[in-house]
C-alpha cells in the first residue's frame, strides 16, 4: 500500500509547530534570555536559515507563542457553544477550558515573554499592540458561547477579563505551589463566581456599576492592560 506523502504546506506546517512547540521548551527551561534563535533551531534539529523561512527573528518566534495561546483560547470556548447545554455545565466547561490553557507550560512560557520583551521597545510595543488585538477575538467567541443569555456585551466582557485575571493568577501561584487539590478547590470556586456573576447579570443588567473610587482611578490611569489578552 503506498504511503500518502505529504505536501510541502504540511511539511512546513508541522515545522513550524515544532519550532513554536521548542521555543515554549526553551523559555520554561532555561529562561527568556537564554531561549535565543540559535538554542531554538539547535534544539529543533533545523538549521538557522529553516528557522528565519518560518520565523525573521525572535520577536515573531515571540509573537507566535502568544498566538499559540490565543488560538487555544479561541478553539476552546467555541467548542463549549452549546446551546443544548444548562449553563451550569457551560460554566464548568469554561473553567475547564481555560484552566487546561492558563494552567499550562505554554501560558508560563507566554508570561515569560510579556515579561522579558519590555526591555525592547520595539517587540514590546509588537506584542502590546498583539495582545490588545486579541480581546476583541475573544470576547466575540465568549459571547458566542453564551449568546443565550440575556446579558449585555459590557457585562459580558466585564465577566470574562475577571475571569481571565483570575486564571492568570492561578497560574503564577501554580509556578510556586503544585497541589492539584487546592486549585481543584479554587476552580470551584471560580465556576461558582462565574455561574452566580451571569445570573445576576441576566437579572439585573445593573447589578455590577462600580461606585467611583479615585484611588483605584488614580492608580490605573486610564490603562487598558487589563483588557489584553491572553
Amino acid at each position: 500500500m503506498a504511503v500518502k506523502r505529504r505536501t510541502q504546506d504540511e511539511r512546513s506546517g508541522e515545522t513550524r509547530a515544532k519550532l513554536i512547540d521548542v521555543t515554549i521548551d526553551s523559555i520554561c527551561e532555561r529562561g527568556f534570555q537564554n531561549a535565543t534563535t540559535a538554542e531554538i533551531a539547535r534544539r529543533a534539529g533545523v538549521s538557522r536559515g529553516a528557522l528565519q523561512h518560518h520565523f525573521r527573528n525572535k520577536a515573531d518566534l515571540l509573537l507566535a507563542v502568544l498566538e499559540f495561546i490565543c488560538r487555544q483560547f479561541a478553539s476552546g470556548v467555541a467548542d463549549i457553544a452549546d446551546r443544548n447545554k444548562s449553563l451550569e455545565a457551560r460554566c464548568d466547561d469554561l473553567v475547564r477550558v481555560l484552566w487546561a490553557i492558563y494552567g499550562s507550560r505554554a501560558y508560563a512560557a507566554a508570561i515569560e515573554v510579556v515579561l522579558g520583551a519590555r526591555s525592547d521597545r520595539e517587540t514590546y510595543a509588537r506584542i502590546r499592540d498583539y495582545r490588545s488585538l486579541s480581546v476583541e477575538v475573544a470576547e466575540r467567541y465568549w459571547a458566542d458561547a453564551l449568546s443565550d443569555i440575556a446579558v449585555s456585551p459590557e457585562r459580558l466582557s466585564d465577566i470574562l477579563h475577571f475571569t481571565v485575571a483570575a486564571m492568570r493568577g492561578f497560574s503564577l501561584h501554580a509556578a510556586r505551589r503544585s497541589d492539584a487539590r487546592f486549585y481543584r478547590h479554587q476552580l470551584r470556586l471560580l465556576r461558582d463566581f462565574l455561574l452566580t456573576a451571569l445570573r445576576a447579570a441576566a437579572s439585573d443588567d445593573d447589578w455590577a456599576d462600580p461606585p467611583n473610587d479615585p484611588r483605584i482611578e488614580a492608580e490605573t490611569d486610564g490603562s487598558t492592560m487589563g483588557r489584553e489578552m491572553p
